[in-house]
């Protein structure tokens, strides 16, 4: 079992339906199901996801996200005193945007596998504790 981080990303083209990634985000998420990994996440992420819905005045579609956050198909991961030095590091080294650090400072400190993002910049950044950074189009699903 793995435990995957999704970026904010992978889950706007999920919960949207986005017709450039949603096919791949579904085989990936079934793959995950299959070898029952574990699906992560942040209140930070949720947070960032229920803007769109907001801004549209969907509550309902907010509500589907929530539902599915504080469900046990979901493990969310809250922000440790320990994530601070490598959320500073992330911004210091790679001059990352904040969410951007700290999501993978999360994700480092939770000891998650894998986070699975299309940020491609992403790609490129060593974060301590965290084995890999995925792109969508990697073939690890």
């Amino acid at each position: 079992m793995r435990r995957v981080f999704w970026d904010t990303d992978v889950h706007v083209y999920w919960f949207e339906g986005n017709l450039l990634y949603i096919d791949r985000i579904e085989r990936i998420y079934l793959s995950m199901q299959r070898r029952d990994d574990r699906l992560c996440g942040s209140s930070y992420v949720l947070g960032e996801l229920l803007v769109g819905p907001l801004k549209r005045n969907r509550p309902d579609v907010a509500d589907r996200m929530m539902g599915f956050f504080t469900s046990p198909r979901m493990t969310l991961y809250d922000y440790p005193p320990e994530a601070a030095r490598v959320f500073a590091m992330l911004r210091a080294d790679y001059r990352l945007k904040s969410l951007d650090a700290l999501h993978l400072a999360i994700a480092s400190a939770a000891g998650v596998n894998i986070f699975l993002t299309n940020d491609h910049r992403l790609h490129e950044v060593v974060a301590p504790g965290l084995p890999m950074i995925a792109t969508l189009d990697s073939d690890l699903f």
